[in-house]
């Protein structure tokens, strides 16, 4: 799972969709109603962007790309690790420590007219 924000909550994202653990989505969901005059009206604007559905799926996708790839070194390295390749070793470990380091920063990927 990808760590994403959206409207200052942090939420996991998957390529299945975006997971609210319990009271998440409530909050979600009344942060919206204060930022917008109303749920109703803010969800229907939010859903009627295809632009802004394409770049919040854009985001969330690129997060969970990361972690692929992480993962995919990570698989690498631990075969490095059992061959004793210390050189491949070595450069699949400082790959692996960047991707680690870019998905630890949790992206905001909250739309600029929702942003107070």
């Amino acid at each position: 799972m990808a760590k994403i924000k959206l409207l200052d909550q942090t939420l996991d994202a998957s390529a299945q969709g975006i997971w609210f653990d319990d009271g998440e989505l409530v909050t979600l969901l009344e942060s919206l109603q204060k930022r917008s005059g109303g749920i109703v009206s803010a969800l229907c604007n939010f859903l009627r962007q295809q632009s802004l559905h394409g770049e919040l799926a854009k985001a969330v996708n690129s997060r969970i790309e990361l972690i692929r790839k992480r993962d995919v070194i990570h698989g690498e390295l631990t075969q490095a690790r059992a061959t004793g390749n210390l050189v491949r070793e070595q450069e699949l470990a400082a790959s692996y420590g960047q991707l680690n380091e870019e998905i630890r920063v949790v992206q905001d990927i909250t739309p600029v007219f929702l942003k107070s």
